[in-house]
């Protein structure tokens, strides 16, 4: 897996466990719903900026976003 797409996995994960929608996600980001799309499938590269503004909107560390998950994280 690519790290773009691990990123993306991490971050809709994060998302998915607060209870969030994509669409007040997107909002919050001042983006479209389909541009948010593309960063949590991985279809668009998530810069540093766009990173950060997404762990602000989660309440996360930029950590959060990047690690690597283990066994029981990813549900293994």
């Amino acid at each position: 897996m690519r790290p773009a797409e691990k990123y993306a996995q991490n971050i809709r994960s994060l998302r998915l466990s607060r209870g969030i929608k994509a669409r007040w996600m997107a909002d919050q980001l001042g983006i479209s719903s389909s541009a948010y799309s593309n960063l949590e499938t991985g279809r668009r590269k998530i810069d540093l900026n766009r990173a950060i503004q997404i762990a602000a909107v989660l309440g996360i560390s930029l950590q959060d976003i990047v690690k690597e998950k283990t066994g029981t994280e990813a549900g293994n």
